[in-house]
């Protein structure tokens, strides 16, 4: 366990925000607007609840992916290599961060259809290109920085591949493309849209071919547009800043609590709002109201529900006795069942 004391001088914005990435821009105008501040906060990111494993995992496949672009005649081998070094990595930097966690963040299946995937795509590259018969005017580039402050977008691109002028944009998803009706899911295709309006608005003079999405088993998914909705979208980024920027000292009112997105959100211990889903585990925010042992706290919270917090015993403090009366958040706490209060700490 471990405990992270934050004052309100920490939640303290630092100034307005003045960009949005488009992953982000997804989130403020579908989901919560709250996370796109934490930026702007002075305690900074050594609050933040630790990402989840697919988080970890999707940004092991695009390093994956990233290698095979730059050198299509990557192997298997070296490709394995790169996968138990990067998970080897991110391991450690948890084990650092969060030394009480235990999680094993490896995915046997997802590397070999990673691998797998991204063996496909080498040979793809290296076939399109002796075929074309004209080598030498792609320009392949992973992980290209877009930044457009002027028009409030700041963001990365997983893949540009330019045939003279024309463009191709390509995102890689760990997960699944598909949303239940077999149709690309909307924050998807929203994302590549703003992607290909950064581009443009950075190399006007270029047009693109295509936006594409590839998933975990190397599927292509085409993404359509008009350049009359990349303008819509334009617009629609400098509405959002604007209407964040207006609400920036009342933030409690952009949070959009939803306990399909709280459980995996990384601010979730110190937002007002947050819900708690169907994983299990437990978010409880509230005021420790007695200590009965070190073993055993109450706490009550803002709607005064009356909580009982139990397996305290691991947590080395000099005198428990301050905590009564402090603000508490408690991250992955078990419920003993939903029909009582009583929580304790896994």
């Amino acid at each position: 366990m471990k405990i992270i004391k934050i004052t309100k001088d920490d939640l303290v914005l630092k100034g307005p925000l003045k960009t949005l990435s488009p992953s982000s821009f997804g989130i403020v105008r579908d989901k919560c607007a709250y996370q796109a501040l934490f930026p702007r906060l002075r305690v900074g990111k050594s609050v933040l609840l630790p990402p989840t494993k697919a988080i970890i995992l999707g940004n092991v496949v695009h390093k994956i992916y990233e290698k095979v672009t730059n050198n299509f005649q990557v192997s298997c081998v070296e490709l394995i290599q790169l996968w138990d070094e990067l998970i080897l990595y991110n391991k450690k930097v948890l084990e650092k961060k969060y030394p009480d966690i235990k999680i094993d963040i490896n995915d046997f299946d997802k590397r070999n259809k990673t691998i797998q995937n991204a063996l496909k795509i080498g040979k793809s590259k290296q076939t399109g290109n002796e075929s074309s018969g004209a080598t030498g005017d792609y320009s392949f580039c992973e992980e290209k920085v877009l930044d457009c402050s002027d028009i409030g977008l700041k963001g990365t691109a997983d893949k540009i591949v330019e045939y003279n002028n024309l463009t191709d944009i390509i995102d890689y998803k760990s997960g699944q493309v598909l949303d239940v009706d077999g149709k690309i899911k909307e924050e998807y295709k929203l994302q590549l849209k703003l992607y290909a309006l950064m581009y443009l608005h950075l190399y006007p003079e270029k047009k693109i071919r295509s936006l594409s999405l590839v998933d975990n088993d190397g599927a292509f998914f085409d993404v359509n547009f008009e350049e009359k909705e990349l303008e819509e979208l334009k617009g629609s980024v400098a509405l959002y800043l604007e209407n964040i920027n207006k609400r920036i000292d009342n933030p409690e009112t952009l949070m959009k609590p939803d306990p399909k997105y709280c459980p995996n959100c990384t601010l979730r211990h110190f937002c007002a709002k947050a819900e708690n889903g169907t994983s299990g585990f437990y978010t409880l925010k509230g005021k420790v109201v007695e200590v009965v042992s070190p073993n055993y706290w109450k706490v009550k919270t803002d709607k005064d529900e009356l909580f009982s917090v139990s397996g305290l015993d691991i947590v080395e403090l000099d005198d428990i006795q301050q905590l009564l009366g402090k603000t508490i958040s408690f991250v992955n706490l078990v419920r003993s069942s939903e029909t009582d209060n009583n929580i304790y700490i896994n």
